[in-house]
């Protein structure tokens, strides 16, 4: 791991082009790298961290610059945020404060052995407009040999004046191959992660595993059990409000995957490795009251961000969504 770009699946041409941009010396002075998490943006910050850093200004992975900066990626403790040459912001308590921005022009001033400085903020979202504000000189007009890696899902849910100071590279979701070359997961979890690490990190949680069983049993009792949302299993499962949006993604996946079922598109499901309770599923619902469970069961994490009671949303779901009347038909 020496070269830390070595350790980024796919965005190969981004990165050659990057690269390219740098030998020329023709490199911007701030990027926003936007795209799904998980998916290798701040990897790849990091590693073009080590070139722009590197000695021989190439990330040969083997000059003190190059190890110091692969040691502090490799260490990943909370209290480090760096090195002398390379500052890595991440948001505190959901946030990105002011003292934070101070600590950034506070590094800048500061004299070190390397005379470039890379600043990498994780999370560039979050920042709030106290502390957007107070860096938009230096992103405008940054000290020499300075770069600015800002990071975040997309350029809308970044503060227009920071956003406009960045050239912007998107990074889409991996493919399924790509996911596969790096990790021997089970196809179904590849399958969901949707192209990211971090989403597959989380589906393979014990805790995840269990949860998804827990959406078969709600969805099961949805189709059989008319007032089965009075049962506390249920309610219990949706107290905390983070479970209750975890549980609506997976109910979302299984009545998706079951529609995709239904209609005979395979390769279009997830959940692979449920094709008996898929089929059972497809079998006891009508079509049409299927595919608008799954357009509602959509809108049960927006309810539920808008701090809705989530017993009551998912209760309403159930009551609204089951077709009593016409299931087996």
């Amino acid at each position: 791991m020496a070269q830390l770009l070595n350790s980024v699946v796919g965005h190969q041409e981004k990165i050659q082009f990057l690269l390219q941009a740098h030998q020329r010396g023709q490199l911007p002075h701030a990027f926003l790298f936007t795209g799904p998490a998980g998916v290798g943006k701040k990897t790849t910050a990091l590693g073009l961290a080590q070139v722009l850093l590197c000695e021989k200004k190439t990330g040969c992975g083997l000059c003190g610059s190059c190890l110091r900066v692969t040691q502090f990626v490799m260490a990943k403790k909370k209290d480090s945020q760096g090195t002398e040459a390379l500052l890595l912001i991440e948001p505190e308590k959901n946030q990105i404060k002011i003292d934070q921005a101070h600590q950034v022009l506070e590094f800048l001033q500061l004299k070190a052995f390397n005379t470039v400085r890379v600043i990498i903020i994780n999370d560039a979202d979050r920042f709030n407009p106290q502390a957007g504000n107070a860096l938009l000189k230096v992103l405008e007009e940054p000290p020499e040999n300075t770069f600015f890696f800002l990071i975040a899902p997309s350029p809308t849910q970044v503060l227009l004046t920071l956003r406009s100071r960045c050239q912007n590279v998107r990074f889409s979701p991996l493919s399924l191959e790509q996911m596969k070359a790096r990790s021997q997961a089970p196809e179904w979890a590849l399958r969901a992660s949707l192209g990211s690490f971090e989403r597959l990190e989380q589906l393979t949680d014990p805790d995840e595993l269990e949860l998804r069983e827990s959406a078969k049993a709600w969805l099961q009792d949805w189709v059989s059990e008319p007032q089965g949302y009075l049962k506390s299993v249920h309610r219990d499962l949706v107290r905390d409000r983070q479970v209750a949006r975890r549980l609506a993604r997976h109910l979302s996946w299984l009545l998706r995957d079951t529609v995709y079922l239904k209609i005979g598109a395979w390769r279009k499901v997830l959940n692979v490795d449920q094709q008996s309770f898929l089929q059972d599923l497809a079998e006891k619902m009508p079509f049409e009251p299927l595919v608008q469970a799954g357009e509602k069961c959509l809108n049960l994490v927006q309810q539920i961000d808008q701090n809705r009671d989530a017993a009551l949303v998912f209760e309403q779901f159930w009551i609204e969504t089951r077709p009593c009347d016409n299931l087996h038909s």
